[in-house]
């Protein structure tokens, strides 16, 4: 997997409302109830058609907008007229955060592990598992029969995907970032104590070898340490 393949994808997203007729045609289209011609989205913006049928287009494949094929007219049959293409918006959301966040992650988590009886069990649980889950990703990047040194060099690249920005250190694996960060900030304990150290505790167990993770709070970096 490549480390920013996600983030270079939703950025490149974005850029496709840096032109501005094409920023109003998606406010426009937003705002609406229905979805939208292009004949009804030329008129209202003082825009050709030709010019908003290029825009609409181009949003719709880079995800932001859908399209369908609907009679305005209401009839069928012979002589009802062909289909319009419609636009309106779609159902992708795009998140974009430097360093990269999994709040949407942290949210699941703490939804799902407040409606359960014990909810900070639950919550040490999910992050568990899903730490383990990068692990044994981790180290099925590593290839067969990997030495310590290959599953560190896979450990930090598959923790670096997940916004750690992980770096390789003397036997260890340092994280630069907390992709909860925001969270943190407000939530020190539950996040550091519990979700983060679960889930790099996860992470050292589906890697494998002889790491372990350890909790090492440092100013403006992750709390854990996997050496």
């Amino acid at each position: 997997m490549i480390p920013f393949a996600r983030l270079d994808d939703e950025l490149a997203t974005l850029a496709t409302l840096s032109e501005p007729a094409r920023r109003r045609l998606f406010d426009y289209v937003s705002s609406q109830a229905d979805a939208v011609s292009r004949d009804a989205a030329a008129q209202a913006l003082g825009m050709t058609r030709s010019l908003v049928a290029f825009h609409l287009d181009r949003l719709v494949a880079s995800g932001l907008l859908d399209a369908e094929f609907r009679r305005l007219t209401g009839r069928s049959g012979p002589g009802a007229g062909r289909p319009s293409k419609l636009y309106r918006r779609s159902a992708r959301e795009i998140e974009v955060s430097l360093p990269e966040g999994r709040y949407r992650l942290a949210a699941g988590w703490l939804a799902e592990a407040f409606a359960r009886d014990v909810p900070t069990d639950a919550l040490r649980m999910l992050a568990h598992d899903h730490g383990e889950q990068l692990g044994k990703e981790a180290r099925l990047a590593a290839g067969e029969d990997p030495s310590a040194s290959d599953l560190l060099d896979a450990g930090v690249a598959r923790l670096s995907q997940e916004g750690f920005a992980a770096r390789r250190g003397d036997g260890e694996i340092r994280l630069n970032n907390c992709p909860f960060d925001a969270i943190a900030r407000e939530h020190r304990d539950l996040v550091c104590h519990e979700m983060n150290r679960s889930l790099l505790e996860g992470f050292a167990a589906g890697l494998g070898g002889s790491l372990v993770a350890a909790f090492e709070p440092r100013l403006n970096a992750c709390c854990m340490v996997v050496r």
